[in-house]
């Protein structure tokens, strides 16, 4: 659930981390679409913790039509995720 933002859950799950130093949002929608703008800011100044994108980029749709093409995408975003 996004909302309201679970600030208190977030912070007890990074605390479980300690030496984590980079965190991913991660999501298979353009960087325009999905969560991203939602959570992005609300992260960051809740948590004073920088949140990197792993997605595909900008576009104006929101998914391609070509199964092979989609499958394609959907594997650079779980690349980009884990690099």
């Amino acid at each position: 659930m996004l909302c309201p933002f679970p600030v208190v859950d977030l912070q007890a799950a990074l605390k479980k981390y300690p030496g984590a130093q980079e965190f991913v949002w991660s999501q298979e929608e353009p960087r325009n679409a999905g969560a991203w703008s939602f959570v992005r800011p609300r992260f960051e100044n809740a948590l004073r913790v920088r949140l990197k994108f792993a997605g595909r980029p900008e576009l104006a749709w929101i998914a391609t039509a070509i199964g092979e093409q989609h499958t394609k995408e959907a594997e650079e975003v779980i690349n980009q995720t884990f690099a």
